[in-house]
């Protein structure tokens, strides 16, 4: 996930100038000099870069960079509407509704009571019916990005004097996490128990060998989700909501340095949450980083190869099985 409404054709653009300073510290000149609308190129291009390696020789050997935008193109649009579609087709099964949510777009949004709660801002004091009728029916205060829904809180609940407690942490975020990293089936698994089962067949995560999530990501989770409980049929940037800018609000947050600590922490859970094998692998680590094979050289080195011992020396005893 480079970013949810990246500019492909300047990002390639600016990573072939960057591709085409004379040294590193030329490149680190460029950098800092850029513009606002340069940085948000330079951070798309590393991000690019880190999940496709292989950009920087294809954009230098490519004498067609059209090409190249064309094919990202067409997979970012893709790759977007395979995700929608999972949300929109999941989010019925993910949780029990009162009363059930339609599969269309049509009733949910404000048409539907739970979708009013979830898309409700955390400013908004849902369980009083003067403040719920003035935000339901007069659109009072309107459902902007400048205040963040509930859906995304732990609870579908949210203190707007605490905005970061439980942000990013609500059952639909996980259950659309694990519908786009493993598989929808997952998801569904999660919402019938408390935990999740590996399927059988290999996900996006699996196939492309990802094991953490990235904060883009989580931004992006945070985007769709709000999507799928609107009645909106298409992605609006100059509508009451914004979702381009919305994206871009809660990436600031997970990438801005004063909330490192707490970031840190929302990263650690999620990967704990998608991730729960990975997650043990990396906080239990082999201390001494050894493979067997390393460990039998090493002990020919030392001079201590029991292979070269007496054949007189007793077999290994079983140890009976508690």
């Amino acid at each position: 996930m480079v970013s949810f409404n990246w500019n492909i054709r300047r990002t390639l653009d600016r990573g072939i100038g960057r591709l085409a300073c004379a040294s590193p510290e030329d490149e680190k000149d460029l950098i800092q000099a850029a513009s606002d609308q340069e940085k948000e190129f330079d951070r798309c291009w590393d991000q690019l870069i880190k999940i496709a390696p292989y950009v920087p020789d294809l954009l230098t050997n490519c004498d067609d960079v059209d090409l190249v935008e064309m094919t990202f193109d067409y997979s970012k649009t893709t790759s977007r509407a395979e995700d929608n579609s999972k949300f929109k087709k999941g989010i019925p099964t993910w949780r029990s509704w009162a009363p059930p949510l339609p599969e269309a777009k049509k009733g949910r949004g404000f048409a539907h009571p739970e979708c009013q709660r979830m898309l409700c801002p955390i400013s908004v004091n849902f369980a009083d019916p003067t403040a719920r009728d003035a935000f339901v029916l007069q659109k009072s205060p309107p459902e902007t990005r400048h205040v963040w829904p509930r859906c995304a809180y732990a609870g579908y609940t949210g203190n707007i004097k605490n905005p970061g407690k439980g942000f990013l942490r609500s059952g639909l975020s996980k259950q659309g996490g694990l519908a786009i990293m493993h598989s929808p089936s997952e998801a569904e698994k999660l919402g019938e128990s408390s935990g999740s089962d590996r399927g059988t067949r290999p996900g996006f995560a699996d196939t492309h060998s990802i094991t953490q999530v990235t904060r883009p990501f989580l931004a992006y989770v945070a985007t769709l989700l709000r999507y799928a409980l609107s009645d909106e049929e298409a992605f609006r940037v100059n509508g009451s909501f914004n979702y381009g800018q919305y994206y871009k609000d809660i990436l600031e947050y997970l990438e801005d340095p004063a909330f490192k600590e707490a970031t840190d922490g929302l990263v650690e859970w999620w990967n704990d949450q998608l991730f729960p094998d990975a997650q043990h692998a990396r906080r239990n680590p082999d201390l001494s980083g050894m493979s067997m094979i390393e460990r039998m050289r090493a002990q020919v080195v030392a001079g201590d190869d029991e292979t070269s011992q007496s054949d007189e020396q007793p077999e290994f005893q079983e140890e009976p099985l508690q």
